[in-house]
C-alpha cells in the first residue's frame, strides 16, 4: 500500500537476508519480471533487496551513505518508474530517468521516483512510495542552466518559469528529435516519443 501523507515508512527487517544486484538496472528488470503482487503487498518474489551501496541515489532516500548491519534492517516498499521509448521498448527504473541531450541543451525531461541523482537534489517533493513520479520538463538557456545546476545540491532551482513541474502517475511527450534517454544512469538509447508511468509497491528495498 502506497503510503499515506505524513504516515510512517519502513519497518524493522532484522530477519530478511537481502538479495545482492550489481546495480539499478538489474534490480528494476527483476521487479518488473516478478509482476504484480498480492493486493495492497510488494513483490514476493523480489522481496528483500538491498540497495547497491555504489550507487547512493536510493540510500540518500532513507538518510543512508551505506547498507545497515544485518541487527539493524530496515524494508521499504518502493514503487517502480517504467518508461516506454517510442512505443515499442519498456524501461524499468527505480530511482529516475533522465532524457537530454549533451549539457542539457534543449527540451529534457526527468523523472524522479527518489530525490536524488547523485548530490543534486532534482525532486524535492518525490518520494518512492506515493504512487507518483515528479516530473520536470522544459528548457534552459545557458545561463540558466549554470545557475540551475549551483542550486540543485539544495533543490531550490524549483519552480523556475521555463519548467514545467508535475506529479502524475504517467506522463507522456513527444520531442521534435530523437533525445538520448538514461535509466538510473545507465544509457538505454534514444527516443523521440517518452511514456514513463509509476507502477505502486513494486518491490521492497532492504538496507
Amino acid at each position: 500500500m502506497i503510503i499515506a501523507k505524513g504516515g510512517p515508512w519502513g519497518e524493522p527487517a532484522p530477519e530478511v537476508a537481502p538479495r545482492s544486484f550489481a546495480s539499478l538496472g538489474d534490480l528494476a528488470a527483476a521487479a518488473l519480471a516478478a509482476g504484480s503482487g498480492p493486493e495492497g503487498d510488494a513483490v514476493g518474489g523480489v522481496d528483500g533487496l538491498v540497495a547497491t551501496s555504489d550507487h547512493p541515489d536510493v540510500l540518500t532516500q532513507v538518510g543512508l551513505t551505506a547498507p545497515r548491519p544485518a541487527a539493524d534492517r530496515y524494508r521499504f516498499p518502493f514503487d517502480l518508474g517504467l518508461a516506454e521509448l517510442d512505443g515499442d521498448r519498456t524501461v524499468p527504473f527505480v530511482a529516475h530517468l533522465q532524457a537530454h541531450r549533451l549539457r542539457w541543451a534543449g527540451s529534457f525531461a526527468v523523472a524522479m521516483n527518489v530525490g536524488w541523482i547523485g548530490d543534486r537534489y532534482f525532486g524535492p517533493r518525490a518520494h518512492p512510495n506515493d504512487g507518483l513520479l515528479d516530473i520536470t520538463f522544459g528548457a534552459l538557456g545557458w545561463r540558466d542552466r549554470l545557475a540551475a545546476r549551483r542550486r540543485l545540491a539544495t533543490g531550490t532551482h524549483l519552480p523556475h518559469p521555463d519548467l514545467s513541474i508535475t506529479r502524475t502517475g504517467s506522463w507522456e511527450h513527444a520531442f521534435d528529435r530523437p533525445v538520448p534517454v538514461f535509466a538510473d544512469g545507465r544509457s538505454v538509447g534514444r527516443a523521440t516519443t517518452l511514456r514513463v508511468s509509476c507502477l505502486p509497491d513494486r518491490l521492497t528495498m532492504v538496507v
